[in-house]
């Protein structure tokens, strides 16, 4: 019976380590996790999910590549709860005068060593009991995989099978307006309206495609406006092209103090468009 008691410190560490040692498992599934179905084998390459698509309007055959990690839940868990019930049975037995002047300073155990054994409920039951409860959670998301997410979403692409290295563009976008003077009024704004047509690289109009504001710089007096808007002159149409490839719109902005000049011109920089022409107006007071 003796040999059964053992140092009253070993019963509480026992449970905690064990839980320890369990979110370490659980860590590091989730860590095997990550790297069977994020990564190709043996590469830092993120594995990817690949499928295609015709773009509309231009008929053009895309692919898209996006890191199959990012559709798929990440286990990741941890221990939010637990609890841990046993009876102990407190054997003690006075220190010797040797164990006396080793046992330190503690004032709990100066005269007396205190052991402990697990009792059974059950008398008949020899066997020790212990009765554990945990509750588990999804963790919160660590800041490496918040990283994580953050490159996958940027790794998300599409691309032009006949181009793995960019979007392969639509084509380009010619601006046309029937003048070259742009009047201020009291309050320094301009209305211009553009007569807008893209093409394909088979010089072929392209209908039922969205002129968006990112397609558009406007330049004036050498510095590029962020803050203009766009009308178009149907609002039906969805500000889309129509059969022959045009749309027509009305372009706001307020003029800087003592402009002399404004461009509009089309902007590649998304390349959507490969290229496009552009238009120069002189800036008259009213």
């Amino acid at each position: 019976m003796e040999n059964r008691y053992v140092e009253i410190y070993e019963f509480i560490s026992a449970p905690l380590n064990a839980m320890l040692q369990a979110e370490r498992i659980a860590h590091e599934s989730t860590i095997d996790f990550i790297r069977k179905y994020g990564f190709k084998p043996n590469s830092n390459e993120l594995e990817q999910f690949t499928f295609y698509y015709i773009r509309p309007g231009s008929g053009q055959k895309v692919e898209v590549k996006i890191p199959l990690l990012s559709l798929i839940p990440i286990p990741n868990l941890q221990i939010k709860e637990a609890q841990v019930d046993f009876d102990l049975n407190i054997h003690y037995e006075k220190l010797s005068e040797y164990e006396k002047k080793n046992n330190g300073n503690d004032p709990v155990s100066k005269d007396y060593k205190f052991r402990a054994a697990i009792t059974s409920k059950e008398k008949e039951n020899k066997d020790t009991q212990m009765s554990v409860k945990i509750k588990v959670e999804q963790a919160d998301i660590p800041n490496g995989l918040t990283k994580l997410f953050q490159v996958m979403d940027d790794g998300t692409s599409a691309l032009s099978e006949s181009n793995q290295n960019a979007l392969l563009p639509v084509g380009y976008i010619n601006l046309s307006s029937s003048r070259n003077k742009l009047i201020l009024d009291e309050d320094r704004k301009v209305n211009v309206d553009l007569l807008v047509q893209v093409f394909n690289h088979e010089n072929n109009p392209i209908s039922n495609i969205m002129l968006l504001k990112e397609h558009l710089s406007i330049i004036v007096d050498k510095k590029t406006l962020s803050d203009f808007t766009i009308k178009y002159e149907d609002e039906y149409a969805n500000s889309k092209t129509d059969e022959n490839g045009c749309i027509r719109i009305w372009i706001k902005f307020i003029a800087p103090l003592n402009a002399k000049s404004a461009l509009i011109k089309v902007s590649t920089s998304n390349n959507e468009f490969s290229a496009g022409n552009a238009i120069s107006f002189q800036i008259e007071e009213s």
